[in-house]
């Protein structure tokens, strides 16, 4: 399925197998690949598709890649919902997957108009500092002092 939608899209695909059982073998137009950094490779993508954990939908976010989850776990869907409400994405369960519909969440995906919308997102992201924010947040509630300069450093 994963080829015949990269083939009807025209790009190529990168599936991250991970530490799952998935078996298929890579070619030109699709790579399997194990583990890999999803920090460096999804800045490069054209967009993502996954499950949708927090950890890697913030992941693409941050790479200004649109985003289409298959959930298929508890928040998920949630996450699911924040990209089609962000205008950088959507996404649908899991057991809802066919060919037909991720082209489909691909081709919108892939339009100017989301692709800037997922740039400015980013942007505000990368401005946020949200690991700074939690731990002055974190040690607050622990009734400990923060040093901001030391936090910001570190981070």
């Amino acid at each position: 399925m994963i080829r015949q939608v990269c083939s009807r899209i025209g790009v190529r695909g990168l599936v991250g197998a991970g530490w799952s059982r998935f078996a298929g073998e890579s070619d030109d137009q699709v790579f399997v690949a194990g583990d890999f950094n999803h920090d460096a490779v999804l800045p490069r993508c054209l967009a993502a598709v996954h499950h949708g954990g927090a950890g890697t939908t913030a992941t693409s976010l941050r790479a200004g890649a649109p985003t289409i989850v298959c959930s298929v776990f508890v928040d998920q869907p949630l996450w699911a919902w924040r990209m089609k409400a962000l205008g950088v994405g959507e996404g649908f369960p899991f057991q809802a997957l066919s060919a037909d519909k991720l082209i489909a969440a691909l081709q919108r995906a892939l339009q100017p108009e989301v692709r800037a919308q997922v740039r400015a997102v980013a942007a505000r992201l990368e401005e946020e500092h949200g690991a700074v924010q939690s731990t002055e947040a974190l040690l607050r509630l622990a009734g400990r002092a923060a040093d901001p300069g030391r936090i910001r450093a570190a981070a």
